[in-house]
């Protein structure tokens, strides 16, 4: 993926949808093919992901300010399926347009290096860690994102890299599924040094490394000595419904869904989802963000498109889910 790529990664996913036409009746289905395209690319907000997200830019502004060197590094942990890219992406992207600022607009920012020359801007790089990664790949990814050939040997790789992060400006570098990086005790040892050498190389410029991986509590990177010692990691789990807060927790999720879905269908009543419906969902995705988005997007698009008076078990019990999803609910039934 390059820099053009993420980009429309980003802006293509949505928290708002289209407003539904005046007109009484059935919806037309130029509109329903605007809600359906909508729907597919909804991301539904969540407190947990936002109080993160303050907490990890609280961390890059306290890197850029402190003395250059080894700089604090962010790790974002969550099983398969909660949301962790999703997530990566977006406060990625929001950083880009920070640390832009004016320049923000430009499709390619571009500034002057030196007298006579001009690089492209490119604040954040965002890369997705290919299987069994070592440091060759991670440099072509890297390299790749900026635009340079990612061929050579690796001493070639790394000082072209080094150098290219000087050249256009880069402040954030985002790792995703870092848990594919190379287990062998040999490969993995040298690709950890490597992470702390790329921190080392990002720091000096008052740069931030985040480490986006799933349930990295337990892995290489995040026991690790050295690394623990400068690491800050957060975990993005799915909703679990142990005790009064939690149960509360799940249900303003849902009512911020109901914000975002019910507008569509405004026939529909408040707290179909947050209150009527708000075990069921549960028990359906198992509070997994991913898997509820896809079930209400679903059962909206359906509800507009024929016009139903309102959503029932079975209306949210017959949409198709992930196969975790559809697996864990099977299993569940079986332990009732």
């Amino acid at each position: 993926m390059d820099t053009t790529l993420w980009y429309q990664r980003v802006i293509d996913q949505r928290t708002t949808l289209p407003p539904p036409p005046t007109a009484d009746g059935p919806y037309p289905d130029s509109y329903l093919d605007m809600l359906s395209y909508a729907l597919d690319s909804l991301v539904l907000p969540r407190e947990l992901a936002t109080q993160t997200g303050v907490a990890m830019e609280r961390i890059m502004q306290r890197n850029l300010r402190r003395p250059p060197g080894s700089q604090t590094i962010i790790a974002i942990g969550a099983p398969y399926g909660a949301g962790k890219s999703t997530f990566a992406l977006q406060w990625g992207y929001q950083r880009r347009l920070q640390l832009l600022g004016g320049r923000a607009g430009h499709s390619r920012p571009e500034w002057s290096p030196e007298p006579g020359v001009t690089a492209d801007l490119t604040p954040v790089v965002y890369i997705t860690v290919p299987s069994a990664a070592g440091i060759k790949e991670l440099n072509a990814q890297l390299l790749t994102f900026l635009g340079y050939p990612g061929e050579g040997i690796t001493r070639a790789t790394t000082a072209r890299l080094d150098s290219a992060l000087q050249r256009h400006k880069v402040r954030l570098i985002i790792l995703d599924d870092v848990h594919l990086i190379k287990r062998s005790e040999k490969a993995s040892r040298q690709t950890l040094d490597y992470l702390k050498f790329l921190n080392t190389v990002l720091g000096e410029r008052n740069g931030t490394l985040v480490l986006v991986g799933a349930d990295l509590r337990e892995s290489d990177i995040t026991t690790d000595p050295q690394i623990q010692a400068r690491l800050r990691t957060f975990h993005l789990d799915p909703f679990r419904i142990e005790n009064a807060s939690s149960a509360k927790a799940w249900q303003r999720f849902l009512h911020g869904a109901e914000q975002i879905l019910l507008p569509v269908v405004p026939w529909i009543t408040p707290g179909t989802f947050s209150a009527t419906h708000a075990k069921t969902i549960w028990d359906r995705t198992q509070g997994f963000p991913g898997d509820v988005t896809q079930l209400l997007a679903d059962v909206i698009l359906d509800v507009a498109t024929r016009h139903l008076d309102e959503v029932t078990t079975d209306h949210l019990n017959a949409i198709t889910l992930s196969d975790r999803a559809m697996q864990r609910e099977a299993d569940m039934t079986i332990g009732t």
